[in-house]
C-alpha cells in the first residue's frame, strides 16, 4: 500500500458503488463478502508476489492491475 500513488489518481477515479442518493443498495453486502473471502484466504494461504514486480494501476471501468497480478499462494 503506497498512499502517495493514490494522490496521482484523478478525482472520482474509484467509485465502485456510486455515491450520493443513488449509491448501490448492495454496497454493505459487497464489503461484507469481500471481508469474509479475504479472511478465509488469509487464514488458509500465504501470498507471494514475484520479486521486483511493479504493479501499474489502470482504470477500466474500475481500478485494476494492468496485465493482471501474478500471485503465488502457499498453503499454511
Amino acid at each position: 500500500f503506497e498512499p502517495e500513488k493514490r494522490a496521482t489518481w484523478p478525482r472520482g477515479a474509484y467509485v465502485p458503488f456510486g455515491m450520493g442518493p443513488r449509491v448501490c443498495i448492495g454496497k454493505r453486502f459487497g464489503y461484507s463478502e469481500v471481508h469474509a473471502i479475504a479472511a478465509a484466504l488469509l487464514r488458509r494461504f500465504s501470498f507471494e508476489l514475484p520479486i521486483n514486480h511493479e504493479v501499474v494501476i489502470q482504470q477500466a471501468p474500475t481500478l485494476s492491475p494492468e496485465g493482471g497480478l501474478p500471485v503465488k499462494l502457499h498453503p499454511r
